[in-house]
């Protein structure tokens, strides 16, 4: 597994995906930023509300469409490429390659999630007064929103695998990227897995309630049911 891992990160060197997510994130960071300065009532800006501002923001606008791309890309590459017949040559089996390429996802998220956090803790030290009010839950919010933005990758993963193309991700991320706004802060939002990442970040800061029990099912259900037909329609590849 650790040699599919390693094969599947070196592809990452002749693909754009780290500096597109490095330059995504960064642009979210200025936004959030500018976004805050903007606000009338916004006083000594604090290293906690532009943590806050940028987690929001990732979430509800960037986030979804941005790891449903960065899926979409690492999948559908492999068979404009033709490296899916080269792939089945290895002796691994092909939910073990599949399987390493869920975990180069979730360490790219991690990765976003995390540069993110750090990029706007810099800037934050630098234009705020390095205040911040729940260190722990602010920290918290990031982890969480790496997790359930993971968990939402199955679908494009699996939609990837039947069209073979990026057409499919591609429509995920321009529909998640208005109907999350749309319903994030509305009563069905806990019913929508798109939502849930704004959803819980508001949650765990304080701003919003949100129903675990019902928020809990819809993540597994939206992770647990494409994560096994991908895994059933890559073999049948």
């Amino acid at each position: 597994m650790l040699q599919l891992i390693s094969i599947e990160m070196l592809k990452l060197k002749r693909s754009k995906i780290f500096m597109m997510l490095c330059g995504v994130t960064l642009i979210n960071t200025l936004l959030s930023y500018f976004m805050l300065i903007r606000q009338p009532d916004t006083g000594t800006l604090s290293l906690g509300a532009l943590l806050e501002q940028n987690i929001h923001f990732f979430n509800l606008f960037l986030g979804i469409p941005l790891f449903a791309i960065t899926a979409g890309i690492i999948l559908s590459q492999e068979y404009q490429n033709h490296l899916t017949d080269q792939l089945f040559t290895y002796k691994a089996s092909e939910t073990r390659i599949l399987l390493s390429k869920y975990i180069l996802l979730l360490l790219l998220v991690g990765f976003t999630l995390m540069f993110s956090f750090g990029l706007t803790y810099i800037l934050g030290m630098a234009v705020t007064d390095g205040s911040v009010e729940d260190r722990a839950n602010v920290f918290l919010s990031y982890i969480i929103s790496a997790v359930l933005h993971f968990m939402l990758i199955p679908i494009v993963v699996f939609i990837t695998i039947l069209s073979k193309n990026l057409v499919g991700p591609i429509t995920i991320a321009v529909i998640t990227v208005f109907s999350t706004g749309l319903i994030s802060a509305t009563a069905l939002a806990p019913f929508y897995p798109w939502s849930l990442p704004v959803r819980f970040s508001y949650y765990i800061l304080g701003v919003l309630d949100v129903s675990l029990a019902i928020a809990g099912v819809t993540v597994l259900i939206t992770f647990m049911v494409p994560f096994v037909l991908s895994i059933y329609y890559f073999k049948k590849v």
